[in-house]
């Protein structure tokens, strides 16, 4: 096994918190709502970044319906969008990430929300045995 315990400097990973999804939420909003994927991470240095990574099963439900996810540091939209679409019905996994320095030592929350760009119904998490994850790395400054 490797120990890292001894190294010194930027860009180590001083903590990992996870969270998981596990039940199917389904939207017809055309505004970001929760999916429920959330984790929350207290930096040790109000320096320190945070390196997100969030992974979901999306289902359009029925051809050409467009799906939009975004990750979001409490009620603020990160900016780190991704849009989904495809003219069959589609089951596919999205990954996105992004890293955030939120400037304070407090405790942060994180999410993952969605929204159906063409006002149809979308669902994350519909396969089978599906579960989405949220992991918040504090990377140090």
């Amino acid at each position: 096994a490797i120990d890292g315990s001894a190294l010194t400097g930027v860009g180590k990973v001083l903590q990992v918190v996870t969270g998981t999804l596990s039940s199917v939420v389904t939207t017809s909003s055309t505004s970001f709502v929760t999916t429920g994927l959330d984790a929350t991470i207290t930096l040790n240095n109000s320096a320190n970044k945070v390196y997100m990574i969030a992974n979901i099963d999306f289902d359009n439900e029925v051809a050409y319906r467009r799906g939009a996810f975004s990750l979001f540091a409490g009620e603020t939209d990160m900016g780190a969008t991704r849009s989904l679409y495809d003219e069959n019905r589609a089951y596919t996994n999205l990954s996105i990430s992004y890293v955030n320095t939120p400037a304070s030592t407090g405790p942060h929350t994180y999410s993952l929300r969605f929204k159906s760009a063409s006002g149809g119904a979308i669902s994350v998490n519909a396969y089978t045995a599906s579960f989405g994850h949220i992991t918040l790395m504090e990377i140090e400054a």
